[in-house]
């Protein structure tokens, strides 16, 4: 949300805290799931945003009929996730 753009970062560098155990890990994978999440709810943000501005995408976004979101193993994880947090998504599939 503040511009910042950010690629592979290393465990340590991730902002997440390490499990210390089962529950923990699987309280952790939720967050991030939830997280991720937030991130395709973000980029459907600026596609609606493109799609009403002046470029080359205006008007040309039918973002009214929804969204799909596939990915694989956790990314499918993350699209099943995110269609049930986010209406405009109307379809998910996990490629694994």
């Amino acid at each position: 949300a503040d511009g910042r753009v950010l690629g592979n970062l290393k465990p340590e560098e991730r902002g997440w805290p390490q499990p210390r155990n089962g529950v923990e890990a699987e309280k952790f994978y939720k967050e991030r799931l939830w997280h991720w999440s937030r991130d395709i709810s973000f980029v459907i943000d600026q596609l609606a945003a493109l799609d009403q501005g002046r470029g080359q995408f205006a008007g040309r976004l039918d973002l009214q009929r929804g969204v799909g979101v596939f990915g694989h193993s956790r990314g499918g994880q993350v699209a099943a996730t995110v269609r049930i947090l986010d209406s405009r998504v109307r379809g998910g599939i996990n490629i694994d």
